[in-house]
């Protein structure tokens, strides 16, 4: 399970780092909600220029017992200007010998985040528990590259009746004060359908 987490936030990362630019303010999208990792999640979508792309699970992950349609995470991304804002889940416990771990008691987890930072000569610049839907979610805030190629972000993981989530953004430097609303907008507006 922890080497499917660490794939997830690696490939979100991933995508994450790929460059960035300038744009948009604040101002909120339209309410949607996803079928994600077979969940009902809603939150407040990026408003335009950001366009959304649907990830789904690949044929090497639907070998590991998971569907081929799966959804797994959602990215949002500015047409010709670099950035991204990210929303993904995998399930813990693939298997009866792997319990749940609240991501707050998950030491190896969190240091695999904080280490995608120091690993790209980055720096941590805040780190705090934040309440999502009841949870601690580890929030983050970070920076990496130097002078103009430097890009911030934010980061919020936490885990939640067996799966846990992370919703990241990245941008350019100097994009990271007018784009920053859009990411905690979504964070503020995330919710799960409850299946009661």
């Amino acid at each position: 399970m922890k080497k499917i987490l660490v794939i997830l936030i690696i490939c979100l990362l991933s995508s994450l780092s790929l460059g960035c630019q300038n744009s948009s303010s604040g101002v909120a999208g339209p309410t949607k909600t996803y079928d994600l990792q077979g969940e009902q999640v809603t939150f407040v979508t990026p408003s335009a220029p950001w366009e959304e792309r649907v990830q789904t699970v690949g044929e090497e992950s639907a070998e590991l017992g998971q569907p081929a349609d799966r959804v797994v995470g959602i990215t949002f991304k500015r047409p010709e200007k670099d950035g991204l804002i990210a929303v993904g889940a995998v399930k813990q416990g693939q298997n009866e010998k792997e319990e749940f771990i609240e991501l707050e008691n998950d030491k190896e987890t969190l240091n695999r985040i904080a280490n995608w930072v120091v690993k790209r000569d980055g720096e941590i610049l805040e780190q705090e528990y934040i309440k999502v839907l009841g949870a601690n979610a580890y929030h983050m805030t970070f920076k990496v590259g130097a002078d103009e190629r430097e890009e911030r972000g934010e980061q919020v993981h936490f885990t939640k009746d067996g799966k846990h989530y992370t919703m990241s953004i990245l941008v350019p430097a100097q994009d990271y004060d007018k784009e920053i609303g859009q990411f905690r907008n979504l964070v503020k507006d995330f919710s799960i359908k409850d299946k009661s």
